[in-house]
């Protein structure tokens, strides 16, 4: 009796209209799309959390940085030449060896600073000893005037013999003082070819009123 009651009740009752599905989203709540986004934004969210947080376990031994490496640039070209070098030669003359042709003075007859009067002829005599290595051969040495004042009566004084090593001779020389009074000098020396040795030097003084003027 009573379920007749309640559908005779709906049935008799005017029934609205049906409203639409645009209209039910425009009036009641959030809508699809709007759910739809608020998903998307929270999903966007989380994954940029778990891109940015930092790793729970960071490794303690940092990775070596690679070592550079440099590679010198290799160049192909032709060969450079040495510089030319240049030996200059000075050319030597030939030197009288050593000790060769040696000598010692032992004894001159008249003294250094000996006065002798003007235009007066005397002597003065050398005792020579050889002390070289070379014998002194009167075929090619002699006693000859070297410098100095020109007192000689002749220009040389050949040797009385061959004087070897260790041997003496005695060697004159004839002179003449100058006519002026004054202080001369005069220098004698063995020579062989063109090498001169045992130079001697005889110094003399002339006064008009030392004896023999």
């Amino acid at each position: 009796m009573s379920s007749l009651v309640l559908l005779a009740t709906f049935t008799g009752c005017t029934t609205s209209p049906t409203p639409s599905i645009d209209k039910v989203t425009a009036t009641s709540g959030p809508g699809v799309g709007q759910v739809l986004l608020t998903q998307v934004a929270q999903t966007a969210d989380q994954m940029m959390t778990e891109v940015l947080a930092p790793d729970s376990t960071p490794s303690t031994t940092p990775t070596p940085a690679p070592t550079p490496t440099f590679a010198l640039p290799t160049f192909a070209g032709p060969a450079l030449a040495s510089p030319p070098f240049y030996l200059f030669l000075t050319p030597s003359q030939t030197a009288t060896p050593s000790h060769e042709l040696d000598c010692e003075v032992l004894w001159q007859s008249v003294i250094d600073g000996a006065q002798i009067g003007p235009n007066v002829t005397f002597s003065v005599a050398w005792t020579i000893t050889n002390t070289g290595t070379a014998a002194w051969d009167p075929e090619g040495v002699d006693f000859t005037y070297l410098s100095g004042t020109k007192m000689n009566q002749s220009p040389l004084v050949q040797l009385p013999g061959i004087v070897a090593p260790g041997d003496t001779v005695t060697l004159i020389v004839d002179m003449r003082t100058p006519n002026k009074t004054s202080r001369y000098s005069t220098v004698w020396s063995l020579r062989r070819g063109q090498d001169y040795f045992c130079s001697v030097r005889l110094t003399i003084s002339v006064n008009p009123a030392a004896a023999g003027g």
